[in-house]
């Protein structure tokens, strides 16, 4: 249901994940680039494994996250599929911060890295709303 508001944060957080695949998130000096799913330049030898684990993660971080759209039926199983969503998305974070410090914190984080952190946010705030309509749905079984 795209009317609730956990939905519509779900939805964003979806379309955060999908575009943070094309911005870089650390740029350096020479030129190099460091974005979730490429490398682009000789500084950043150190971390050839970044894009493979975060886009790893990214894949299944957004899949995820778009299964919890449409599993707004039953509620228990949308909380625990934003709970695995924010794990990962938690790990794309933790993946972000491992790579810059790998380098020496020698880049330069572009705005896109917000991109990132957003849905981690995002995430949080839709398990928050689910689990308030579970308890007004509560509410409401024992009223009847």
């Amino acid at each position: 249901m795209i009317q609730r508001i956990q939905s519509i944060y779900l939805l964003i957080s979806v379309i955060a994940l999908c575009i943070s695949i094309l911005f870089p998130i650390m740029t350096f000096e020479d030129g190099s680039m460091l974005s979730l799913i490429g490398i682009d330049g000789s500084k950043t030898d150190d971390i050839s494994w970044f894009p493979v684990a975060s886009g790893i993660l990214l894949a299944i971080t957004t899949i995820i996250s778009a299964m919890s759209i449409f599993a707004y039926k039953n509620r228990g199983r949308q909380i625990k599929l934003i709970g695995l969503a924010m794990l990962g998305s938690l790990f794309i974070l933790i993946n972000v911060l491992i790579a810059a410090f790998v380098t020496s914190w020698e880049g330069k984080f572009q705005l896109s890295t917000i991109l990132v952190a957003l849905p981690l946010i995002l995430l949080f705030m839709a398990r928050d709303r689910v689990k308030k309509d579970e308890k007004l749905v509560k509410s409401l079984d024992r009223i009847r």
